[in-house]
């Protein structure tokens, strides 16, 4: 079995997307700071530098020669899928476009100031269908296996300047899926509210861009619209989903998502059906109404932090929210109302744990319970997520000394084995997380565990995704071929941490029927980096 080792792996780029919503829940704390809010102009013509990598949304592997582009400044990435744009515009939200062949077109707006470099990484989802248009009859066009449908009306494609387009044309067109990868959403999940911004939660999106042979965008001719069914994909289950909610397009200029237009849930409960102005990316969603989460950030020494980038991301809902601790360590993040959400945080080399929130119909105080960063090349974190059945999917780790975290035992993070099950979920979609403080020095294996029992469907087609973090680098794993009825056990991978806190990856992808524990085989010593 081939391994991977993690050692000398470059530092994995945060994901974080500036916005004045955010902004003004800083300033409530005496955080936050200034600058535009437009994008990519609102620092002024000051030069800025962005760097990050370009990742399939699906396996995370690193997609090489993908074309970045970010105002003016353009480059391809390098063989392990990393970019630098120099040159590019300064402010609290420049847009980030990234497109690989066979990929849908995706963006994302990251702060930059003058002087120095931001980080982002881009998540590019494959392309459901691609298909030739002709202009002069337009058609109705399906994506494989999914509800997806996009219907252009005959003579309706123009270019850019609003001439008529002639001819044929390619359709590019891709399912995205919030419930299982929100970070295959383009942008932020904000939307424009008035003269501000405000979070929304999303139902299910759909990217779909129109081509000519030299790869300018199409569009709809003014009074023509197309119709398209968006697949549901929310952690929000059953009666929850609305009958009708609205529509919203990705505005690549701001970086923001705009409301325009309404869809309705198809009786069966699969889509939402409505008509759209655009060839771009839609999105059915409803807005978020919220209360804040107030908690604080440390390090392992109880320091306060200021400057941590804080998220939220529904458990129940599909959404997220941003923001950073003030100077006091101290932040307030929006989530869901009645709905229930993970808390973590990150910065520069140091991650925290996570923790739950909610639900709650009022603002929640968690400052009693700090978020503890420490160093990401001594730790590590197991992040478990699956659809909506099973409903319950546990994540185990089996330690080299003999210990084990899972559901019924915990852990700790401030003892032997200094690792613990932060988040434990028993109601379709996880997240399920288990963190490592301090790497204990041996060979140790993770697992999963299908504990409701149920095959249709099984972890195969739930789908289940685990994602491995250590020292920025993310490693990602789904269920390999081979599961039956009788099988609910899938031995993901072991992973073997030296002295030295360098950690080699070894892929096992086995079912079995019984706990796959491997046998005691070590003392307990911590690494030390």
């Amino acid at each position: 079995m081939k391994s991977v080792c993690f050692e000398g792996a470059r530092q994995r780029v945060a994901l974080w997307a500036a916005c004045s919503f955010a902004a003004v829940l800083m300033a409530a704390c005496g955080g936050g700071g200034g600058g535009g809010d437009t994008a990519s102009e609102g620092g002024g013509n000051l030069p800025g530098t962005i760097t990050g990598i370009v990742v399939d949304a699906g396996s995370h592997t690193a997609l090489a020669g993908a074309s970045v582009r970010a105002g003016d400044a353009v480059t391809t990435t390098a063989s392990d899928g990393s970019f630098s744009l120099a040159g590019t515009g300064v402010g609290e939200r420049v847009v980030v476009t990234a497109s690989a062949n066979g990929y849908a077109i995706n963006f994302e707006g990251v702060a930059v100031e003058a002087g120095t470099a931001s980080s982002i990484d881009m998540v590019l989802v494959p392309l459901g269908l691609s298909a030739t248009v002709s202009a002069a009859s337009g058609g109705t066009f399906d994506i494989p296996g999914s509800p997806a449908r996009l219907t252009i009306p005959a003579n309706a494609l123009v270019r850019n300047d609003g001439t008529a387009f002639t001819g044929t044309a390619e359709l590019q067109m891709a399912a995205i899926a919030p419930a299982t990868n929100l970070d295959s959403m383009p942008g932020a999940l904000l939307a424009r509210n008035g003269g501000g911004e405000g979070p929304i939660e999303s139902f299910g999106a759909l990217s779909v861009r129109v081509v000519d042979s030299a790869g300018e965008a199409l569009g709809l001719a003014g009074g023509r619209i197309a119709t398209v069914r968006i697949p549901v994909s929310s952690r929000t289950t059953g009666s929850a989903i609305p009958t009708s909610v609205p529509l919203f397009y990705f505005d690549d200029a701001s970086g923001l998502w705009v409301q325009e237009g309404s869809a309705a849930l198809d009786p069966t409960g699969s889509f939402f059906e409505g008509t759209v102005s655009r060839l771009v990316a839609w999105n059915a969603d409803q807005t978020l109404e919220t209360i804040t989460y107030t908690g604080c950030a440390v390090d392992g020494n109880g320091r306060r932090l200021a400057g941590a980038r804080v998220q939220s991301e529904g458990i129940d809902y599909s959404g997220r929210s941003t923001v950073q601790t003030n100077g006091s360590g101290v932040f307030v993040v929006p989530m869901k109302r009645n709905g229930r959400a993970t808390i973590a945080a990150e910065t520069g080399a140091m991650v925290s744990n996570t923790v739950s929130a909610g639900p709650s119909a009022v603002s929640i105080d968690g400052s009693s319970n700090c978020l503890v960063l420490t160093a990401s090349a001594d730790s590590l974190t197991i992040r478990l997520t699956w659809g909506e059945r099973p409903s319950d999917v546990d994540s185990h780790v089996y330690f080299a000394n003999g210990s084990h975290v899972y559901y019924v035992n915990q852990g700790s993070l401030t003892s032997d084995p200094y690792a613990a099950l932060d988040v434990d979920d028993t109601s379709s979609f996880g997240p399920e997380v288990i963190t490592l403080r301090r790497m204990m020095v041996g060979t140790h294996r993770y697992a999963v565990h299908n504990y409701s029992g149920t095959s249709n469907p099984g972890l195969t087609a739930s789908p289940v995704r685990v994602e491995l973090n250590w020292n920025g680098t993310t490693r990602v794993f789904t269920p390999p071929a081979g599961e039956t009825a009788s099988t609910d056990w899938w031995a993901v991978f072991d992973f073997t941490v030296a002295a030295n806190c360098s950690v080699t990856v070894t892929p096992l992808g086995t079912w079995s029927s019984g706990s796959p524990a491997p046998g005691s085989s070590g003392g307990t010593t911590y690494c030390s980096p």
